[in-house]
């Protein structure tokens, strides 16, 4: 569907329900849909009401804006016409002029300013999935609602489902607990942003980006109680422009809320981010973009000159850029600068830009002992704007006159099409909060740093260190670096309760602590992978035995063998051997064993030889001339699986399915393997093997109803390629399938009716090749 006409704001939500017909001619093209939708849901019922949706996107997608509204009439009386009503018909004139449902559309502007969701376009919201974009199309829509409907299924099965609780709450919350809002730069998903501050662009060294950081103001949420700010907002802006003044508005409008959790740990500092043609001089007026006034510049130096300020509190600083942006937005900024209050204010930002008088490296700036917001003494030496251009333009990696924001360095581009508003503020608080800056707060209030004299640890120093902490955990992380504290409790330490093994700690290029119960299934499972590690990766292991204290029986009933090789190994001839054997010696002799393989849930796997029953091995049984009893397995096939489904999105229950291995033209390709389409959820399985092949429906009524058409989402990467050959107008006739995974991933197949099969049933055998049937 075409995007819909944006809700207004609440403050243009119509207040009379008689309302001029020239008010109504002039009503917003959302508020005047609204208003008809929701007269005829009340009146005709919600069928009604979403016939009217469709056929009015349908036909407005293609007429201009001066003509959507006589089709919304159009439309409207001839939804009102074909559906019957008990309540008296709806009336166009009349329900577009009453404003009696507005409270619901203010009440739904609302829930997506607070939400997030639809901020930057139509959106779909699936179980707490958001489809916006290329993303919001009909087939990706069908195929999320069936990988929705198979992850239900899942949970139900495996009892993760409890139906004394709300499902749906179960359903979003699932893994841990959801957002409240959403952004697709901060929450994970395909857009979340990865990028970070380019901190040794910007900077030589961390401790001079941390002293560059103290050449700025800081603005605090809530009262100043001169403790650690651990989670800092960088923003970059252009207040010559619109977007740059609505993003310092929205950054100081997110100090106010004082009541969050995160506000005692939150500041917020500015960079100047004008083009270079609009700041050619320090002190003049400098020139916007179009459509924006003049002195963004100065007008972000004046701000900054607020928050040097000491007690500044953030409603006065909300008011303050408020009022800067009201009169940038008019082009009062000539007048607004030589007020004696604002000019004596720019007169001490510029005093306050001098040459440093420190070394930057020393990683200190300011009054010592001062916090975020009152350490401005009158020496404290700022950066100037030119400065502060090429920091924002090195530390953020984007072009001048952009926007940005960085939370705890991981930085979020602000565009036209993606704003930040105070609640994606608060958003991005609570994810790096969780996931980092909370962890590299509590380290720093209890480290101890002798080297460094104790009026240089200030609260402001010790943010710029957090946010240097952050940043550096988070890039590591997106390289693949995870750490985690790899020093156990002194509990542990003990010879009693584990053992070393591998080169010393210094000397490692890994550092394993495991914890292990020796009496449990897993620990089986475990030890070859840990000896694999301190055998082929130089590791130093170190293994802490943690038993159960009682146990009512024997807790391991079996002896198991993991078949890894961890290194290559060579015959005498120089190939490489292919040997993978598990050995089991010292076995009972007297009792009843069965041979059972744990392989991937993909695998098939059968005995390829094999002269004893290996479900009912006696080992005291044995023929005299026997040492051992020896079997061997081997690899049949790799199932590959995956959903169908047609083109009216349904099941085509029964279709026959070919798998056949891909060959030279000319050459008669090998069956591999064929399957029938399952009627829940399109489901079909074929059996494989590692290669290349081609998927195709087979001959008969199922080719003669249905052709291939595009798969409706790539399948995950690393399992399964897909790709999509035709057979010319008629329809497409195979699928390359290309299986590269020994798991691989479940994929989707779409199917659609030959023209003249439309109403065939697959399963009928009676059906007239006319598709009559």
């Amino acid at each position: 569907s075409p995007e819909p006409p944006p809700p207004p704001s609440p403050a243009d939500a119509p207040k009379s329900s008689e309302e001029s017909e020239s008010t109504t001619q002039s009503l917003d093209d959302g508020v005047a849909f609204y208003r008809l939708f929701r007269a005829l849901y009340e009146r005709h019922g919600n069928k009604a009401a979403f016939d009217f949706g469709d056929g009015y996107f349908r036909r407005a997608a293609g007429v201009g804006k001066e003509e959507r509204r006589a089709v919304l009439k159009d439309i409207f009386k001839a939804t009102a016409k074909r559906h019957r009503s008990d309540k008296g018909r709806a009336k166009y004139g009349r329900d577009l002029k009453s404003a009696a449902a507005d409270a619901f559309l203010r009440k739904s502007t609302a829930f997506a300013m607070n939400s997030g969701v639809g901020m930057q376009g139509p959106a779909c919201v699936v179980n707490g999935v958001v489809l916006e974009g290329m993303a919001l199309d009909e087939q990706n829509l069908h195929y999320v609602l069936q990988s929705q409907m198979v992850e239900l299924q899942r949970m139900t099965y495996f009892g993760q489902m409890d139906e004394q609780s709300d499902i749906y709450t179960q359903f979003v919350n699932h893994g841990g607990p959801a957002h409240k809002r959403f952004h697709k730069l901060i929450v994970p998903g395909p857009e979340s942003s990865s990028q970070m501050l380019h901190m040794t662009a910007a900077a030589p060294t961390y401790a001079a980006f941390v002293a560059h950081l103290a050449r700025l103001p800081a603005a605090v949420c809530g009262s100043d109680t001169g403790a650690l700010r651990a989670l800092t907002h960088i923003v970059a802006a252009d207040m010559g422009t619109r977007e740059g003044c609505e993003l310092v508005q929205e950054a100081v409008g997110r100090l106010t809320a004082a009541s969050d959790e995160t506000c005692p740990h939150v500041r917020i500092l500015f960079l100047d981010a004008s083009e270079e043609a609009s700041a050619a001089s320090e002190g003049a007026s400098q020139g916007a973009s179009e459509g924006a006034s003049e002195g963004g510049s100065e007008a972000l130096s004046l701000l900054q000159e607020m928050m040097w300020t000491p007690k500044m509190t953030a409603m006065e600083l909300k008011t303050q850029a408020d009022t800067l942006c009201t009169a940038l937005a008019k082009g009062d900024w000539p007048a607004t600068k030589t007020s004696a209050s604002v000019a004596t204010l720019l007169q001490k930002a510029t005093a306050r830009v001098g040459p440093r008088k420190q070394d930057a490296t020393q990683g200190t700036a300011g009054k010592k002992g001062s916090s975020d917001s009152s350490g401005a003494a009158e020496a404290t030496e700022a950066m100037s704007l030119k400065e502060q251009r090429a920091f924002a333009r090195a530390l953020f990696g984007v072009a001048l006159g952009s926007g940005a924001v960085a939370t705890s360095g991981r930085v979020f581009a602000v565009t036209n099409a993606t704003r930040f508003v105070a609640g994606d503020f608060k958003l991005a608080e609570v994810t790096e909060w969780k996931d980092r800056s909370e962890h590299v707060a509590k380290a720093l209030e209890s480290a101890q740093l002798p080297l460094l004299p104790a009026d240089d640890i200030t609260p402001g120093y010790l943010s710029g260190v957090a946010l240097v902490a952050a940043a550096v955990i988070s890039g590591e992380r997106h390289l693949g670096i995870v750490r985690r504290d790899q020093e156990a409790n002194r509990q542990w330490q003990s010879k009693v309760s584990g053992f070393h093994l591998g080169p010393k700690v210094k000397k490692a290029l890994l550092h394993t602590v495991a914890f292990i119960d020796p009496l449990c299934s897993d620990a089986q499972r475990m030890a070859p992978m840990l000896m694999a590690l301190s055998e082929v990766f130089n590791s130093h292991l170190h293994v802490i035995l943690n038993p159960v204290a009682e146990m009512g029986s024997l807790p391991i009933k079996g002896y198991y063998r993991f078949v890894m090789k961890p290194a290559i190994d060579f015959n005498a001839d120089g190939s490489v051997s292919s040997n993978l054997r598990a050995t089991f010696t010292n076995l009972p002799v007297s009792k009843l064993l069965s041979m059972n393989l744990h392989p991937p849930n993909a695998w098939f796997v059968s005995a390829a030889h094999c002269v004893h029953d290996m479900d009912n091995v006696l080992l005291e049984k044995l023929a005299s001339h026997e040492t051992a009893l020896t079997a061997t397995y081997r690899l049949d096939h790799i199932l590959v699986t995956g959903h169908c489904i047609d083109d009216s999105r349904q099941p085509p229950a029964g279709l026959q399915l070919e798998l056949k291995a891909a060959q030279a033209a000319g050459k008669v390709p090998e069956l591999v393997g064929d399957t029938l389409v399952m009627s829940n959820l399109g489901y079909f399985q074929l059996k494989a093997r590692p290669g290349i092949f081609n998927l195709s429906i087979a001959e008969g009524r199922s080719r003669e109803i249905y052709h291939l058409s595009s798969p409706l989402a790539p399948p995950p990467a690393g399992s399964v390629a897909v790709a999509v050959g035709s057979e010319g107008a008629a329809g497409r006739d195979w699928q390359t399938v290309s299986v590269f995974s020994w798991e691989p991933e479940a994929m989707s197949l779409s199917v659609t009716r030959r023209p003249a099969m439309i109403n065939a049933r697959l399963l009928d055998s009676g059906d007239q090749a006319d598709g009559g049937g």
